[in-house]
């Protein structure tokens, strides 16, 4: 797990593959929605470490954009810290149009707590 000290979340960047099923929409969709998470960890002090993006196939051949963001603090404060957001996540969401939120319906972000309630690595 990287050094949050050596990497502040002022500099961590949205990894994305050099893929081409990541269109230059599904490409500035993830990155809308990452910098609005940064921005709320920036004002709230959230350390993040990483956060990149891995792609699925599902069993109904849909392509998924999975984008987790891993953060140094336990899994309830990822929690309250993602549901700190919602108001304007969703005030994103709901001016994208109708085919832009299809799109950003395939591109799940997750914010996960890397630390144990004790304070310990949880392994993720």
């Amino acid at each position: 797990m990287p050094d949050t000290a050596v990497n502040p979340t002022s500099e961590v960047e949205l990894k994305l593959p050099d893929d081409p099923r990541v269109t230059p929409l599904v490409r500035r969709l993830a990155t809308e929605h990452w910098e609005i998470l940064r921005d709320g960890a920036l004002r709230s002090g959230m350390p993040i470490v990483a956060a990149w993006m891995d792609i699925y196939v599902d069993r109904e051949d849909r392509t998924l954009f999975f984008v987790p963001v891993h953060c140094d603090v336990t899994f309830e404060e990822s929690w309250d810290f993602r549901r700190s957001l919602n108001s304007r996540v969703e005030a994103w969401f709901h001016g994208l149009s109708p085919a832009e939120r299809e799109v950003a319906g395939l591109i799940p972000v997750s914010v996960v707590g890397l630390k144990r309630a004790d304070g310990r690595a949880n392994g993720a």
